[in-house]
C-alpha cells in the first residue's frame, strides 16, 4: 500500500480452524528526509554603471519529492560592486528541509578613469622666480566615482617664467590609468617703476655745480635695474631744464618715465670792484676832470 507521511499502524490477525484468533500490530513510519532540488538562473556578468550596478537576477525553481514546486528566494538581491558575488537561492519544504544552489554575479570595470583638467593658465611673475600659481584637477571612475588624481608640479608651486607641462594621472581600484596633462604659462608684462630720489624740481643758482640726484628702479621680476637719463643741464646759463628717466626690464616692459625739472636763476648781485682812492690837484675852482 502507499503511506502517508506520519506514522500509520499496520493490525494484523490470524484465526485458525478451531476459531482461535491472534492479533497484533506495528507501525509504518514514512518520513521526508529529502531536501528540495534547487535550479538557479544563469550566471550573469555586467559591466559596472557606477560604484555599485542593479541586477536582474532571474527565476531559480526548486522542486520536492512531497511538497512539490517550491519558491526558491536569493540571499542577496544587490545592487552589487565590482567584483565576484554568489547568490544562493534556497527553498524550504514542509519537512523542514532546505535545498540551495549558486549563482554568480560578476560586476566588471573595463572603463578608466576621465581627467578633468584646466585649459592653459596663463599668471602674472611676481617675483624673479616665478608665479605661486593653484589650480584644480579632478577625476571620476564608473565603478569608483570621484577619484584624486595626482599632478606633478603641485598646486600652489613656484613656476618659473615660461612655460611649465603639468602632468596628471588617475588609477581605479581596477588599476585603469588615464593621464593627461595641461601647461602653465609665467608671463612678465609689468613694467618697472622709476621713482626719483630728492625733489622732482629744483632751482639752483648759476654757476653752482649741479649734482643729479638720481633715481630708483624697482620691478617685480628684473633686478639692479638702472634708468637711463636724457637731457642735460648748463648750470652756467641761466633757464629752464628738463631730465627724463626711463628703463626697460628684461622682459622689453618699459616704465613710464619721469621727468625732473631744474630752473637755473640768477639770484646774486653784481660784484663791484671799485679803484684805489685817488688824488688830483685842483686846476681851477670847479675842481678837475
Amino acid at each position: 500500500s502507499t503511506f502517508a507521511l506520519g506514522t500509520t499502524p499496520v493490525n494484523c490477525s490470524a484465526t485458525d480452524s478451531r476459531n482461535h484468533t491472534t492479533s497484533g500490530s506495528f507501525n509504518i513510519i514514512v518520513v521526508d528526509t529529502t531536501a528540495p532540488s534547487v535550479t538557479p538562473p544563469a550566471d550573469i556578468t555586467l559591466e559596472a554603471t557606477g560604484t555599485t550596478t542593479a541586477v536582474t537576477l532571474g527565476t531559480a525553481t526548486a522542486s520536492d519529492l512531497v511538497s512539490g514546486v517550491l519558491i526558491p528566494t536569493p540571499d542577496n538581491t544587490g545592487p552589487f560592486a565590482v567584483g565576484i558575488h554568489q547568490i544562493t537561492w534556497s527553498a524550504t519544504d514542509a519537512a523542514a528541509k532546505t535545498g540551495s544552489a549558486i549563482q554568480t554575479v560578476t560586476i566588471t570595470d573595463s572603463a578608466a578613469p576621465t581627467l578633468s583638467l584646466p585649459a592653459t593658465i596663463t599668471a602674472e611673475a611676481t617675483s624673479a622666480a616665478g608665479a605661486v600659481v593653484s589650480y584644480t584637477a579632478s577625476a571620476s571612475d564608473t565603478a569608483d566615482g570621484a577619484i584624486i588624481p595626482s599632478c606633478t608640479p603641485l598646486s600652489g608651486s613656484t613656476f618659473a617664467l615660461g612655460t611649465t607641462p603639468v602632468n596628471c594621472s588617475a588609477t581605479d581600484s581596477s588599476n585603469h590609468t588615464t593621464s593627461g596633462s595641461f601647461n602653465i604659462i609665467v608671463v612678465d608684462t609689468t613694467a618697472p617703476q622709476i621713482c626719483l630720489i630728492g625733489n622732482s624740481s629744483m632751482t639752483i643758482n648759476v654757476g653752482d655745480v649741479f649734482v643729479d640726484p638720481g633715481s630708483n628702479v624697482t620691478d617685480n621680476v628684473s633686478q639692479n635695474l638702472v634708468a637711463t637719463v636724457s637731457g642735460t643741464v648748463n648750470a652756467n646759463v641761466v633757464g629752464f631744464y628738463t631730465l627724463t628717466y626711463s628703463a626697460v626690464d628684461g622682459a622689453n616692459n618699459n616704465a613710464q618715465s619721469v621727468e625732473r625739472n631744474i630752473t637755473v636763476q640768477d639770484s646774486n648781485a653784481p660784484i663791484v670792484t671799485a679803484p684805489d682812492n685817488i688824488i688830483v690837484a685842483a686846476t681851477d675852482g670847479t675842481g678837475t676832470a
